[in-house]
């Protein structure tokens, strides 16, 4: 089986990818019309260049052919001479009108050419790019896990654009080429049928070269774009985290690191330049003129492989299929939001059981009620959220709502149920009150009134109501310019937005909350605590709290299971219990904060003293 596919990977490398050739050309179908009309502009101009020839050998016989009468015969007069002169300088003007309108039909024609070939590699490209965004943008998370943000950049950008270019602009050259070595051929066969056969026989090793070298350069081609790629992300990765860079004074490491790969593309494309200088000193073995259409055909073949290599990693991406659906399956019409894990055994890793981060494990959460989970770092409160929103699908077990099992569900309806705060609060770069309301179904309706309540709700109007722009001001890339509990509040704000039923068809009757308030200082936590006591007491909502104790209920997850489950007080009453423990361990790590700002506070007021004094 092994040397069967070995076989099959030879064969294919072997001969020209026909299959991947033919999609080219298919990404031009749209554009028949604009391309059909350049080829036609094209036969034009390329019908003047080959015509030129004949008007100035025209216009070389006018002037230096011999006189139709001798001068020495009789009769031959200064009148003749003169005749003769304005005949001349009559069909020299003539000739001339011709050749200008000749050029001018010509260079219109080029423009014309050029233009709606441009013209449609761009759209090619810019179709290519958005259909190969929306692939990307639809993959599982587990796909994002994985790859990597600049390498996907550059598949969008640099191998799009050889895409686009093997599909329409080296088609314009390969037919002008085309045409261009018919015309010379048939032109040295009306003159001489010897010559034209002299000039074909270039075609033999200028078509065996084209084919080893365009093999080779496809190859070549495939190593540039994963080069490309490389340097890409991490140039992309160490700009995106310049402060960590910066603050460990990496920043000659990074150019050291960058430098490295960018090295390895010049080594490449040292490679690429030896091929085709070699193909080139070949061509410069023969003396033919007729060489260089010949050499543009071969040039055409060669660019045509070198897009093929650029494809092979495009296409890939484009014709993935997730492995978690976007779109597809039940859409209840009304929702509970009962929630049940059922023997639930999940792991980031295609591995055994025993690297499993769950295991087996069961929970239950009624409706309307409000449960919080906690546990250790690492113990798979996080994981349980993902699961929930179907990030990713469990190993074995499943995720349950309202008793129908998730995958069954439509995915996009089941996360526009769910109101989510994540751990991690993602900004993006526009202002405060697009992110609040990036929610809702259609931004555009949302009222500044409803933003700024929700702004309120999440305790977060006050100090976006002292920037000198409000609500829109802009937060930069990932909201860099805004602190961590800045961000943690407009996220929450942006939650509780969704939950306004005229923004969201759905209404969310289920609000997530992982670690909301992990990144506000105290006096903000109490307050938006305060929001979520309020929202809890409605009761109108299933409510999933992680590393919170204000609940009905309190999970504690320990190695993949849940070790123990009940109110606060009950959980605390356990004697060695593990929500005892970790709340002691909590207290012992805040007592020793509030001893050292206490003795910080001390130092303060003495120096003041002493300044006083």
């Amino acid at each position: 089986m092994a040397s069967r596919d070995k076989n099959a990977v030879a064969k294919s490398e072997k001969f020209p990818k026909w299959r991947e050739i033919g999609k080219l050309m298919s990404l031009a179908k749209p554009e028949k019309h604009k391309l059909i009309g350049g080829v036609a502009l094209l036969a034009i101009s390329s019908t003047v260049t080959m015509s030129i020839p004949f008007f100035m050998g025209r216009i070389l016989d006018l002037i230096f052919k011999e006189p139709a009468v001798s001068e020495s015969k009789p009769g031959y007069s200064n009148v003749g001479r003169i005749e003769r002169a304005n005949m001349i300088k009559e069909k020299l003007w003539q000739y001339m009108i011709g050749l200008v309108a000749f050029f001018t039909i010509g260079a219109c024609a080029t423009f014309g050419r050029v233009y709606l070939m441009n013209f449609a590699g761009e759209r090619v490209v810019n179709r290519l790019r958005t259909t190969a965004f929306s692939s990307i943008i639809r993959q599982e998370i587990a796909f994002f896990d994985k790859s990597k943000t600049g390498e996907l950049i550059n598949r969008l950008s640099n191998d799009v654009w050889t895409v686009g270019y093997a599909t329409t602009m080296n088609i314009s050259d390969g037919l002008r080429a085309l045409v261009g070595a018919i015309g010379g051929t048939s032109m040295m066969f009306y003159v001489s049928p010897k010559l034209g056969i002299v000039g074909l026989g270039i075609v033999p090793p200028v078509a065996a070269i084209a084919i080893v070298y365009g093999r080779y350069i496809r190859s070549i081609s495939k190593q540039m774009t994963d080069a490309l790629a490389a340097s890409t992300d991490v140039a992309e990765e160490r700009i995106s985290n310049i402060r960590t860079v910066r603050a460990f004074c990496a920043e000659i490491k990074e150019e050291k690191r960058y430098n490295k790969r960018i090295d390895s593309v010049l080594d490449i494309a040292r490679k690429e330049s030896l091929a085709k200088g070699r193909r080139q000193l070949f061509y410069n073995f023969d003396e033919f003129n007729t060489s260089n259409v010949f050499l543009g055909i071969s040039s055409f073949y060669t660019e045509l492989m070198h897009g093929i290599g650029a494809s092979t990693r495009l296409f890939e991406l484009i014709e993935r299929q997730p492995l978690i659906p976007l779109i597809g399956g039940l859409k209840p019409s009304y929702l509970i939001g009962c929630i049940e894990f059922r023997d639930l055994c999940f792991s980031y890793s295609k591995e055994s059981n025993e690297t499993s981060l769950l295991k087996n494990l069961n929970l239950a959460v009624p409706a309307r009620s409000t449960l919080a989970i906690v546990g250790s770092s690492g113990s798979g409160k996080s994981t349980l959220a993902s699961l929930l929103l179907r990030f990713y699908d469990a190993k074995k077990g499943g995720v349950f709502v309202d008793n129908i099992n998730i995958k069954d569900l439509d995915p996009q309806w089941l996360r526009g149920n769910i109101g989510t705060v994540n751990q991690e609060p993602a900004l993006f770069s526009c202002s405060i009150k697009e992110n609040i309301a990036y929610c809702a179904d259609n931004v555009d309706s949302v009222s500044s009134f409803d933003i700024e309540e929700a702004a309120k709700a999440a305790h977060a109007h006050d100090f976006i109501s002292k920037f000198p722009h409000g609500f829109d001001t802009m937060v930069g890339e990932r909201g860099l310019t805004l602190s961590g509990g800045q961000k943690q509040r407009i996220a929450i704000a942006r939650a509780l937005l969704k939950a306004c039923k005229q923004y969201n068809k759905s209404n969310p009757k289920i609000l997530l909350m992982d670690e909301a308030t992990s990144a506000l200082d105290a006096e903000s936590e109490n307050a938006v605590k305060e929001t979520l006591d309020s929202l809890m007491h409605k009761g109108d909502r299933t409510i999933i709290i992680i590393a919170h104790r204000n609940a009905d209920q309190i999970a504690v997850l320990h190695e993949g299971k849940i070790v123990e489950i009940g109110s606060y007080w009950q959980l605390m009453s356990v004697e060695d219990g593990h929500f005892r423990k970790l709340v002691q361990k909590q207290m012992i790590t805040f007592n020793d904060e509030s001893r050292f700002a206490s003795e910080e506070n001390d130092s303060e007021n003495g120096e003041i003293e002493d300044a006083a004094r």
